[in-house]
């Protein structure tokens, strides 16, 4: 074995007090700060960024008349058919017909039908908000709908009652309370394409952060539309100073064939997963 004085240019004493200074130095950090300081311990740097993720995808309520105790992610289902590869294209690009196209929601939402989802089903387009590193570790992903669907021959389900008289809110599954608690607004109600209404505005707890998990849209007491967040929110946070609102956004355009001949006073209701139902503040008029 070759030793360090025999190598030229290497002084003993000089390099071991760098390693155990090194060393001495890397602990200390570890204990003071509980991570890391460049340029000790720096190998699980990548891992402790933050890298929080948010996708749309496909849930599965219920198939015929029976809804499921718990929603069921689609492509992680016995229910899967065709490619997720193909199937997430479409749920990402009807997420952004929603928004904008009556027209070309109706063909990606046709097209899913055709091609991945069961007969008579009762779904929704779910946004999915996780770390993944926490995601591997079996936490399971905070969720809030983007839209929800029903069979082809129901395009929008008619299972949510507002009742105003006991104070409530009904549905499939849930039963929400309704309450005053402030949870933002619609911003704007107009006329969009041949006949249908665009509707924009913002929903999410203004203390909290908490984002709806629904969005269901009234014409007096029926329901004619499921909205969901998960667009941009900076007039959220802008109204309320709470940065975790950044997703507490929605636009939705709902098709000229959902609307009633005659519509009622619009109401826009956020159905939270504690519970509670709570009104948004009408667009000025």
């Amino acid at each position: 074995m070759v030793a360090l004085r025999d190598v030229a240019g290497v002084r003993p004493t000089p390099f071991v007090l760098v390693v155990v200074g090194y060393a001495v130095v890397a602990i200390l950090a570890r204990l003071v700060t509980g991570g890391e300081i460049y340029p000790f311990f720096t190998w699980d740097l990548f891992s402790r960024i933050p890298a929080e993720r948010l996708r749309p995808t496909m849930y599965l309520e219920g198939v015929g008349a029976q809804p499921f105790a718990a929603t069921v992610p689609l492509f992680e289902s016995r229910y899967s058919r065709g490619n997720e590869i193909n199937g997430s294209e479409l749920t990402a690009a009807l997420v952004v017909a929603l928004r904008e196209d009556a027209d070309e929601q109706a063909r990606l939402i046709q097209a899913l039908r055709r091609q991945h989802l069961p007969s008579e089903a009762t779904w929704a387009v779910v946004w999915e908000r996780y770390d993944p590193l926490e995601r591997v570790q079996g936490v399971p992903p905070e969720t809030f709908e983007a839209g929800r669907f029903g069979p082809a021959d129901a395009p929008v389900p008619h299972d949510h009652r507002l009742d105003r008289g006991d104070g409530v809110v009904v549905g499939p599954d849930g039963r929400w309370q309704l309450t005053a608690a402030p949870t933002g607004a619609v911003t704007s109600v107009t006329p969009w394409g041949d006949g249908d209404l665009r509707l924009s505005g913002w929903a999410g707890d203004p203390k909290t952060g908490a984002l709806p998990e629904r969005l269901v849209l009234f014409s007096g007491t029926r329901p004619i539309a499921y909205l969901g967040v998960g667009a941009n929110g900076a007039v959220a946070v802008e109204a309320t100073g709470n940065p975790d609102l950044e997703r507490a956004g929605f636009t939705r355009v709902v098709p000229a064939e959902h609307l009633p001949a005659e519509l009622g006073t619009l109401a826009v209701v956020a159905l939270y997963p504690d519970g509670t139902a709570r009104e948004l503040a009408p667009a000025a008029p």
